[in-house]
């Protein structure tokens, strides 16, 4: 009887513990984990602009790395960069155009075990607009 209860507790718990991807809807949200990250709060920690080099170079967010500066380089191919650089617990955060290829990327990630992924709902454009005297990091960073 009481490996048929711990039984039940670990599926029950396993069930309720998986991990899902976070929507960030507001630039403060976005910007405390940003904080997060430059504070070190987590021992692993990325940010990608997965927008195309052009719009990237324009303008992005301060501290974000431009991943899609070589035309050639593919979606499944960073996907495979994170897996060989970060492990499951490093904090990820995501943004693109419109948050489509973030989300994308993020549920990619999710499903490989990442537990710390993170994505602006609304992509770059609406960060920029929502967030009072906003200054973009223009230049490859990369």
């Amino acid at each position: 009887m009481k490996r048929l209860l711990l039984i039940l507790l670990l599926l029950i718990c396993l069930s309720g513990c998986k991990s899902k991807l976070h929507a960030i809807t507001t630039y403060q949200e976005w910007d405390e984990l940003i904080t997060m990250k430059l504070e070190g709060v987590y021992q692993e920690s990325l940010m990608y602009d997965l927008r195309d080099k052009t719009l990237c170079e324009a303008g992005h967010v301060s501290g974000f790395l431009c991943v899609f500066y070589q035309e050639t380089l593919t979606f499944l191919q960073v996907e495979a960069n994170i897996e060989i650089l970060y492990g499951k617990d490093a904090l990820i955060l995501l943004m693109c155009e419109d948050g489509t290829i973030s989300f994308e990327l993020g549920e990619s990630l999710i499903k490989k075990g990442y537990r710390h992924v993170y994505y602006f709902q609304n992509g770059y454009t609406a960060y920029a607009q929502a967030k009072p005297n906003f200054v973009p990091e223009v230049g490859c960073n990369c």
